[in-house]
Parts: structure tokens; C-alpha cells; sequence
């Protein structure tokens, strides 16, 4: 936090509803999970934040809370240039095949975004995150994942994005 906040001003998050979206007792550790919805002006339909009850106290999923509340995604989506980063998204299969041999597509979503803007993102068909994504997308279905993504710029001036790697298949705070 320390890290992030030397270069993002921390600000307080003006909340307008919060929402308990999910809670469970984590079979493996006997704490509490709890997923809240926390709705502000900017995201009045609110973005996801994890709680986690561990053997050192409660801890959030900062890395998703502030990618959501500082709008992460979208800032790297807007960029020029070569870039990477790391961000937790709902991932499917793409309808329409991939232009590009040896890849195959899929669309991925922030959690903050309007129905319909859906991002195309690729992977190379022989890479270990292919073979994570088939299996965790097949017979259509969606995930929540965290992936590592490339933005590259093509000599048109179009952007594309490439998946490197699935960090996580879950969205649990770290445990530090």
C-alpha cells in the first residue's frame, strides 16, 4: 500500500450503497470470506472487494480494490504504447475465431465495465495460459480470473493485447 500510494494520492472512498454479494467459510482454513459490492458515484454500479479473515486478522483484496477504485484496466486499455499489467477480469471464450495463427482469442471484461465493452485479448495456442484458459472456459463457460496482459502497438497504430500468464484463479487476498 505504502508503495502505491507514494505515487496515487490516497483519497477516501465515498461509498453511496455497500452490498454483502457473497460469504462462505473457506473449507480449508475455517476463516470467513466475504465479497462485498461497494457502489460511488463513479461506479454506481459498484465494483467487487474481497474480505478475508486470516490467522493475522482481516485483510482486503487491495490489489483489486485499487485497481477498481483508480480504474487500472481502462487507464492501460487508453494508453499508448508497449505496456504490461496485471488485472482481474471475467474471461470467455471469443466468438469469432482468431485472425492470427497459432492464437486463439478471448474476450475479457473489468468488473466495472457497461454491458457490451469487452475488450478481444490473445494467447499463444502452445502457452501454459492457453491450456489454463481452455480448461477453466470450456463448453462456453465464463471465469474470474487475474491474468497478466501485454499491450503492444501494431505498425497501423491499433493496439492489441496478449495474455501472458494466469497469476490467479481466484481472488483471495495475499497472504504477506
Amino acid at each position: 500500500m505504502q508503495a502505491y500510494y507514494s505515487t496515487h494520492p490516497d483519497k477516501p472512498t465515498p461509498w453511496s450503497k455497500l452490498e454483502v454479494e457473497h460469504c462462505e467459510v473457506v473449507d480449508s482454513t475455517g476463516f470467513l470470506l466475504s465479497v462485498f459490492r461497494v457502489h460511488t458515484a463513479a461506479f454506481p454500479k459498484g465494483y467487487p472487494v474481497a474480505v478475508a479473515e486470516t490467522a493475522i486478522g482481516w485483510r482486503v483484496d487491495w490489489d483489486s480494490f485499487i485497481e477498481y477504485q483508480d480504474n487500472l484496466f481502462q487507464q492501460f486499455i487508453a494508453a499508448t504504447g508497449e505496456g504490461k499489467g496485471t488485472f482481474h477480469l471475467i474471461v470467455r471464450q471469443s466468438p469469432e475465431p482468431a485472425k492470427t495463427a497459432g492464437r486463439i482469442d478471448y474476450e475479457i471484461i473489468p468488473f466495472t465495465a457497461p454491458t457490451g465493452a469487452a475488450q478481444k485479448a490473445g494467447v499463444a495456442k502452445d502457452s501454459t495460459a492457453a491450456a489454463q484458459l481452455a480448461q477453466v472456459t470450456q463448453d462456453g463457460s465464463v471465469a474470474t480470473l487475474v491474468l497478466e496482459l501485454a499491450r503492444h502497438m501494431n505498425p497501423d497504430g491499433t493496439k492489441r493485447l496478449d495474455i501472458l500468464s494466469v497469476p490467479a484463479t481466484n481472488w483471495r487476498p495475499r497472504e504477506e
